[in-house]
């Protein structure tokens, strides 16, 4: 990882970057019908980077 990229990673409340798994989860979530009351918003998948 970069310096950047280590950056990023101290500044996220998780403390590193999603993986692809994290992310698939998310998709897989979207696409399951358990989000079938899930309407127009956005699910952040950043680890806690919008909390800052």
């Amino acid at each position: 990882m970069d310096k950047r990229g280590g950056h990023i990673c101290m500044m996220s409340s998780q403390a590193g970057l999603a993986a692809i798994q994290d992310v698939a989860a998310a998709v897989i979530y979207y696409l399951s019908d358990a989000s079938s009351m899930v309407t127009g918003t956005i699910l952040p998948v950043d680890g806690g980077w919008t909390l800052e």
